[in-house]
């Protein structure tokens, strides 16, 4: 299957798991929509990712690629901890109140769906990127 072709789904993935929960427990979930302006990132990286996928003959894809790629690497799992931590705070000032009215408890904070598909696919568009061949480079 051709690079570019991987590469774009990748990084609609990407774009769909942002809106997804990056951290849940039993009484809230975290999605990118709670948190800080920095991880607004993850809604607009995918895009880059789309955008120099489909215009691969135009555009350095090697280096454009890995850059977003690791951008979103490393801001996905930064995004999943604070999630975590903040589920965590929601789940101790409302917890006691879920407890007394409806008798759940918090139980254990972990990443959501979100951030685990979001960092699978930003690891699978480094990869894609570093496998790219350029056409220009390998003529000579």
């Amino acid at each position: 299957m051709n690079v570019n072709k991987i590469t774009l789904s990748l990084g609609i993935v990407a774009f769909i798991a942002a809106f997804l929960p990056m951290a849940s427990n039993d009484v809230s979930f975290v999605g990118v929509e709670h948190m800080g302006n920095l991880t607004k990132l993850l809604y607009f990286l995918p895009l880059g990712i789309i955008g120099i996928s489909c215009a691969t003959t135009r555009l350095p894809f090697k280096l454009l690629g890995t850059g977003l790629g690791m951008a979103g690497a490393i801001l996905t799992p930064l995004t999943v901890w604070s999630g975590i931590r903040q589920a965590e705070l929601m789940a101790g000032m409302f917890g006691g109140l879920a407890t007394k009215a409806l008798g759940m408890t918090a139980g254990a904070t972990l990443p959501g769906y979100g951030g685990i598909i979001a960092g699978l696919s930003y690891i699978g568009v480094v990869i894609m990127a570093l496998r790219h061949h350029d056409a220009a480079a390998t003529k000579n």
